[in-house]
């Protein structure tokens, strides 16, 4: 503020260093050119290291915090299911603390009993409590059924899809192929899980000859305990000696219809073996489930590269194409890649990247019409320096760059700008009060450090209101609160401590015509806010119970919008980067494979067509004449799909 002297008169305020200049961390950094652009370049140098080791990812990991309790049961209806299964899996389980709900299904073959479970319970003792409770079940699984699958529910994301597909293989020889590959894939360092989709998968068929049984004087129960004991590894205790310990175990597991055919059952006074394939036909086959996978006519079986939490899907992508690139397939078969999740991830997060720099783009321009070329400049790096700021911060909170933490981004880009516009203008009529060089930096930045930071912490304390969030959703939602409070923290320190050394000098950096339109454009914009604005906030003031009217009949106006859904509302988008259409049919319960299969040919003959007609009118000139393409028909993407898997550019 202005200061007078003993005899009344007004004195030039401070424009250096001396006994009335203020102290402290601002005014040093205002009066230190050097340490703040050393603050700035350490936020924005140490930001783009921290990111460059952060994982990418379209969606953050969670945990769904469940436990399954799954058994199959063949041949089994659903009523089956749930008297001899389902009810007893409940009985057992409803009592187990920590569980907060148990979600049951019955299904035509299988029992799938689902525990959720309380927010702070620790989910370890909760599975060892569950398998404790299905194994005191009296006389479970039911002689039909197989053995309980009791599994810590967690989410492995898919990070590459691959396709075989051949038309001289059999299935047999398309699933050795897929599972070679799969083995192939596993052996590489950042690969850990790998799975394969539209095959059956492989069992050893017995099939009993009830004459053979007769003859040799065995029964289904004796055949099938001895056929179980000798396909089994077991560990037989340690026998510790002098010259060291030795652990005895048996492998003895059987995985191929040979070894299964050697098994003896009987051994008969007179030396004579009777084996499993005196007595059954013994072979490799598939389960009976009726699973088909054909790519343009051609059976397929295709291959799931996941990633785990923590680990980066890029990592394992580029790992995957390198091994690829050199990698033969079996002869008749051909590789394709089917799905690229990491591409859509690098699309997406590309999209919101170029929207976020065309936005500080637009907000520079709009800030050069009203103020000098150097605040409107600084203001500007302002922006990436405190989102490159947060980043330092990422790692510490569990956080990875992902869709919502970017989003998170957008939220607070316009507080960002503001804090730092907040600051600058103050630091503008500090200097045309008479302050000079960092006497003005630093009183302008005490004029409005109160309610700028004030501001800042009503904004951490709203969001924070998504943190105590429970589930799922409550995990995923939680990084935007996180992300905006970083953003926000650092939004300060570049406000306070790097804008005003920035700002300290006293030379005008806009120079003819910029300035002759920046003086203009101010004119302009103060004549309207002093004037129309002002009268309209008068007005407003005078008749508050119309401003409240009005504020309530534009909410009206906007529920009644979306409830007779003329603003429609999709908080799953699937059009943004989509290039694929996926259709889904249901068919009644017992349904042949015949009448499926049938029916999903009909729906891919009808996509066939439908992109013939549009493949017809892209090149017919008398439909589609001009440069930039037809009227009314807008295709996404930067290329062509193709009737195959793969999208190619």
């Amino acid at each position: 503020m202005d200061t007078m002297n003993q005899s009344g008169e007004e004195r030039p305020p401070p424009s250096g260093p001396g006994p009335d200049t203020p102290r402290g961390p601002v005014a040093w950094f205002a009066g230190n050119h050097v340490a703040a652009n050393l603050l700035m370049l350490l936020l924005l140098g140490g930001g783009l290291f921290a990111a460059s080791r952060l994982t990418v990812e379209r969606a953050p990991h969670y945990d769904p915090r469940s436990i399954t309790v799954a058994v199959p049961f063949r041949g089994a209806t659903p009523a089956e299911v749930e008297a001899d299964v389902t009810a007893r899996v409940e009985e057992a389980v409803s009592g187990i603390v920590g569980v907060e709900r148990v979600l049951a299904t019955s299904a035509e073959g299988r029992s799938q009993v689902t525990l959720e479970l309380k927010p702070f319970a620790d989910a370890v003792d909760v599975l060892n409590a569950t398998r404790t409770a299905v194994e005191r079940i009296e006389n479970f699984p039911p002689a039909r059924a197989d053995q309980p699958e009791i599994v810590r529910t967690e989410v492995i994301r898919s990070v590459l899809t691959f396709a075989l597909t051949s038309a001289e293989l059999d299935e047999d020889g398309l699933r050795g192929a897929g599972e070679t590959l799969r083995a192939d894939l596993l052996a590489l360092p950042s690969v850990s899980f790998v799975s394969l989709a539209g095959t059956r998968d492989r069992e050893i068929q017995i099939e009993l000859s009830e004459e053979a049984l007769r003859r040799y004087g065995l029964t289904i129960n004796e055949v099938v305990r001895r056929i179980r004991g000798s396909s089994v590894n077991a560990t037989g205790g340690e026998v510790r000696t002098d010259a060291g310990d030795v652990v005895i175990s048996t492998l003895a597991k059987r995985e191929t219809a040979d070894e299964f055919r050697d098994i003896v059952l009987l051994a008969r006074p007179d030396g004579s073996l009777i084996r499993t394939r005196d007595v059954a036909t013994v072979r490799d086959g598939f389960e009976e489930a009726e699973v088909t996978a054909r790519i343009d006519g051609r059976p397929a079986v295709f291959v799931r590269v996941h990633a785990g939490a923590g680990q980066p899907p890029q990592e394992v992508a580029e790992e995957v194409r390198t091994f690829l690139d050199g990698y033969a397939p079996p002869s008749g078969a051909d590789i394709t890649l089917w799905d690229d999740e990491t591409r859509i991830i690098d699309f997406r997060l590309s999209r919101m990247s170029r929207n976020g720099l065309f936005g500080a783009v637009l907000v520079f321009v709009a800030l050069l019409l009203i103020f000098d070329l150097r605040m409107s400049l600084w203001i500007a790096v302002g922006i990436p320096v405190a989102f490159l700021g947060s980043f330092l911060l990422f790692d510490a909170f569990g956080l990875t760059v992902n869709v919502l933490t970017v989003f998170a981004f957008f939220l607070v880009t316009g507080i960002v700008v503001d804090d730092a516009i907040v600051v600058g203008e103050s630091i503008a009529r500090q200097r045309e009060r008479g302050y000079r060089g960092a006497a003005a930096s630093v009183a302008g930045v005490r004029s409005v450090g109160g309610p700028v930071v004030v501001g800042g912490l009503t904004t951490m304390v709203a969001f924070a209101a998504l943190l105590p969030l429970e589930g799922a959703l409550g995990q995923m939602f939680r990084l935007v609160p996180i992300a905006v409070i970083l953003v926000l923290l650092f939004s300060l320190v570049e406000a306070f401590f790097v804008l005003p050394g920035h700002l300290a000098g006293d030379r005008a950096w806009s120079r003819s015509p910029l300035a002759e339109i920046q003086a203009r454009t101010r004119g302009g914009f103060d004549a309207l806010i002093q004037g129309r604005l002002v009268r309209a906030i008068a007005r407003a003031v005078l008749a508050p119970f119309v401003v409240i009217a009005a504020v309530a009949a534009a909410v009206v106006l906007a529920v009644v919008l979306v409830v007779v859904e003329a603003v429609p509302i999709n908080p799953y988008p699937g059009s943004v980067g989509a290039d694929r259409l996926a259709a889904e049919i249901t068919m009644p319960a017992g349904t042949q494979i015949h009448v499926t299969r049938a029916a999903a040919e009909q729906l891919a003959g009808a996509a066939r067509a439908a992109d013939e007609a549009s493949a017809a009118a892209r090149s017919s000139p008398s439909r589609c004449s001009s440069a930039s393409g037809c009227p009314g028909r807008r295709w996404w993407g930067p290329g062509t799909i193709r009737k195959g898997p793969t999208w190619r550019p």
